[in-house]
């Protein structure tokens, strides 16, 4: 078991010389670091990535998570804040802050944490959820607008995509999937996923 990790980190030491102008290798070393509870090193890679490498947000986020795991939960909550400020639909960062604010006051709480990382540029991810709310209200213009909102940035993204149908799907709105979706649709860009989704809503 520690033979496979010595070998683990010494492939992603070599990733971190090789591959020196990308954060891959530093998250990739930064994560083996912190999964074998070397936290000093976990939190010295990851910081040595934020100087060097233009993608920081998951740099951020991986920060944070070695900031937790020492025990530091304000350092760690704050960091992890800021890697949603760098790019608010990274999906390991904005699950675990949902999952927070959630704990912190439930649905309504939850709410409000998507409206807050909806004000950030390029925001689409929490977007989703916040049309989620309203077809589950019954708001259909409301969600539609949402919607309209998120594909003018997020078209070519098959999560986004496959949430959308399938949110559509199960609220039977129909007529919306073939209005919004069904013109951009591609199935080698947006996966099969959605097509399923799109199959069953008819």
């Amino acid at each position: 078991h520690d033979c496979f990790f010595i070998e683990l980190i010494n492939a992603a030491k070599h990733l971190v010389q090789i591959d020196n102008n990308s954060s891959r290798g530093y998250n990739v070393l930064g994560s083996i670091y912190l999964k074998t509870d070397k936290l000093f090193e976990a939190e010295q890679i990851l910081k040595d990535g934020l100087e060097k490498c233009e993608d920081k947000s998951i740099l951020k986020n991986n920060l944070a998570k070695v900031y937790s795991a020492q025990g530091k939960e304000e350092q760690a909550m704050n960091t992890l804040w800021e890697a949603l400020q760098l790019d608010p639909n990274n999906k390991n960062a904005f699950d675990w802050y949902i999952a927070v604010e959630n704990e912190k006051g439930g649905s309504t709480q939850r709410l409000e944490a998507y409206k807050k990382l909806a004000e950030f540029p390029k925001s689409w991810r929490a977007k989703l959820f916040i049309a989620r709310y309203h077809l589950e209200q019954k708001e259909f213009e409301e969600a539609k607008g949402i919607y309209l909102e998120i594909l003018t940035i997020a078209s070519d993204y098959e999560d986004a995509i496959f949430t959308i149908t399938g949110d559509l799907g199960n609220n039977r709105k129909i007529d919306y999937i073939f209005e919004l979706v069904f013109p951009i649709f591609k199935v080698d860009k947006h996966g099969i996923g959605a097509s399923f989704n799109m199959i069953q809503a008819c």
